[in-house]
C-alpha cells in the first residue's frame, strides 16, 4: 500500500498472504456506508413533479425525487449492515490470525524497542493512538472480543514500556441491545 489506503484498499489487501505498506501509509479502517441522493426539496422549489407507476409497493422503493420513507431507509440500512458484516468476516478469515491491534515502539533509527499485541479471540481494531503527558499511550478503537462482543468502543492504556495498564469497553454497535 502506498500513501493512502482507505477501507477499500484494506479490503483488497485482506486476502493476501502478506501486505506491504510504507512506514507512513495511512490505512483506512473497516467501514461501509450508503448514500442515497435526494432532490425532493429542490424539485419542489423548481416545480418538478415526478409521478411513479408501480406494480406493487416495493417496485420502486427509492426515487431521488420523492422523500425517503422510513421503511426504505430500514431496508437500505440492512443492506449496509450486511455488507459490513461480510467485510469484517473477510478480513478475519483473510489471514491465519484473527485481527488484533499491534503496537510497535521504534527508536529514531527504526529499531523496534517493544511490540505489544492487544486483542482477544475475535476482531479488534485501533482507530486512534494518542501519547499522554506521562509518556503512556491511549488506544481507542472497537472490539468484538470484549464487552458485549458487538463492536463496542474499546479503550486501552499502555505504559511507555508497552505494558497494558488497563482496558475498558463502552456501548454497543449502532446503539442496539
Amino acid at each position: 500500500m502506498g500513501n493512502l489506503a482507505a477501507s477499500g484498499g484494506y479490503y483488497i489487501s485482506c486476502g493476501a498472504n502478506a501486505i506491504f505498506a510504507e512506514p507512513t501509509t495511512i490505512t483506512g479502517s473497516i467501514g461501509v456506508f450508503g448514500m442515497l441522493p435526494n432532490f425532493s426539496q429542490l424539485a419542489n422549489k423548481m416545480g418538478i413533479n415526478a409521478e411513479q407507476v408501480n406494480t406493487h409497493k416495493n417496485a420502486s422503493g427509492y426515487s431521488p425525487f420523492e422523500p425517503i420513507t422510513d421503511e426504505y431507509k430500514s431496508i437500505a440500512l440492512e443492506g449496509v449492515e450486511r455488507t459490513y458484516k461480510t467485510f469484517v468476516n473477510r478480513v478475519a478469515t483473510g489471514s491465519k490470525n484473527e485481527c488484533d491491534i499491534e503496537l510497535v515502539k521504534k527508536d529514531s533509527k527504526g529499531k523496534v524497542l517493544w511490540r505489544r499485541i492487544i486483542g482477544g479471540t475475535s476482531y479488534d481494531k485501533a482507530g486512534q493512538v494518542v501519547r499522554t503527558k506521562d509518556g503512556s499511550y491511549i488506544v481507542v478503537g472497537s472490539t468484538s472480543s470484549f464487552g458485549k462482543g458487538n463492536y463496542d468502543v474499546f479503550i486501552v492504556k499502555v505504559s511507555s514500556k508497552g505494558e497494558i495498564l488497563w482496558q475498558k469497553t463502552y456501548g454497543e454497535f449502532l446503539g442496539r441491545a
